[in-house]
């Protein structure tokens, strides 16, 4: 339909650029760890600790956010969110101790929880499910190819002589800027919904009307669903792939690194899973638009990445070269599930419960994220290597099919 297209052309370059900058924001301590634990004198797990405390405070913060953005509008808390995280990003480039790294993790963390949600939420405002799956997924491109591009772009930045100041202070500085000029993009240009959009005519206004299953209600967002079970078990399933996904992007470089010491080579080592991450999900996104059997296909994926874990728990001590097609499957895997599963969630949810259900279930999986990721420095520590570093995921995968299971003798969505 001409009218998605129009408004895809719009709104999406806008929020696929900010989701793009906050994900190179949120990689790129992994890469100054190379540096940055040295300069700062922290272990490990001290790494693991603080880089997880972003993931703590999103979990803390992001019920709290996503309902102030419910309130008080979602294009303006939008802009807010990016605004106040390039500062804690920016500020991240004059940490003397490990204290500080801890206290402006956990800020920025803060500032960015609920971000996620609250795009959700604006594009069910815009598209009908008819064509949620497909728009999540161009959306949600922008996080693997965010983990490409940083990564060729920080091991750039790490390898210039710079005169003044250390190489990974510059990498937060210089890479904290274009949020700040998205965060005013946003709050210029991102139109506040259809019905008040100028290019938008009052016929195309009415084709948008037809076709959504969701209008935002204002101020709604009822803790009394604390209760529902399926919370939980949403929240199970999405750890199983989201956990993952923020170990790997914290520390990933540093696992390449332990096999190859040339910076140009771990930036494209590390780039190169996130980039058959990026052609797998659009696929599969489009693909689960047409068919019905959510449920399998997603088991199916889970099983693949359980097996890539198993094997990868010998193989990441011994190739490096072994070592990237564990990494291309399982980052394949994590991403081509992603899109689904929100797309089934916001269909499968009332619009009156659907922000607490995003909130909770974003929550609630960056919660056992934190565990998962603090628990890699930990095995580090104790082991010397990262032979072992793939067993906390290993548990959360089995717990998520177990919930995916689950889910299926409740309430089952229309497809």
């Amino acid at each position: 339909m001409y009218v998605y297209r129009l408004v895809g052309l719009r709104i999406l370059p806008i929020l696929f650029f900010a989701y793009l900058i906050a994900n190179i924001e949120i990689a790129n301590v992994g890469f100054a760890k190379l540096f940055m634990d040295k300069d700062l004198g922290i272990t490990e797990s001290a790494f693991g600790f603080g880089a997880g405390q972003f993931i703590l405070a999103y979990a803390i913060f992001e019920i709290p956010s996503v309902a102030l953005a419910t309130k008080f509008g979602l294009k303006c808390w939008l802009a807010l969110m990016v605004l106040a995280w390039s500062v804690c990003s920016f500020l991240m480039a004059f940490i003397q101790t490990s204290s500080e790294f801890y206290i402006l993790r956990f800020l920025f963390g803060m500032c960015e929880a609920g971000f996620l949600s609250t795009v959700m939420l604006y594009l069910n405002t815009w598209f009908g499910k008819k064509y949620r799956a497909k728009i999540l997924s161009l959306f949600l491109l922008a996080n693997p190819l965010a983990n490409a591009m940083g990564s060729v772009l920080s091991a750039w930045i790490l390898g210039f002589e710079i005169p003044w100041g250390k190489n990974w202070q510059w990498l937060f500085a210089l890479e904290a800027l274009p949020a700040f000029l998205c965060g005013w993009i946003i709050l210029c240009y991102l139109p506040k919904d259809y019905q008040q959009t100028p290019w938008l005519t009052s016929t195309q206004k009415s084709q948008i009307a037809k076709t959504l299953d969701y209008q935002p209600i204002r101020g709604a967002f009822a803790f009394r669903f604390f209760g529902d079970i399926r919370i939980y078990l949403f929240a199970l399933v999405y750890a199983s792939v989201s956990a993952a996904s923020g170990v790997f992007k914290i520390w990933q470089p540093s696992i390449i690194a332990s096999m190859e010491t040339d910076l140009i080579d771990i930036g494209l080592f590390n780039m190169l899973p996130f980039g058959v991450a990026m052609v797998m999900m659009v696929v599969y996104g489009f693909y689960s638009d047409k068919h019905c059997f959510w449920r399998q296909k997603q088991i199916f994926i889970l099983l693949i990445s359980i097996s890539c874990f198993l094997a990868g728990l010998n193989l990441i001590k011994h190739s490096v070269f072994l070592l990237e097609i564990f990494l291309c499957v399982i980052i394949s895997c994590v991403f081509m599930f992603k899109a689904p599963f929100w797309a089934y969630l916001t269909e499968s949810v009332p619009p009156l419960k659907l922000g607490f259900y995003l909130a909770c279930v974003n929550a609630l999986s960056n919660l056992m994220g934190f565990w998962a990721n603090g628990a890699v420095g930990i095995i580090k520590d104790r082991y010397g290597n990262y032979t072992h570093s793939t067993l906390p995921l290993l548990g959360l995968g089995v717990l998520g099919i177990m919930a995916l299971w689950l889910l299926k003798y409740l309430k089952k969505p229309s497809c």
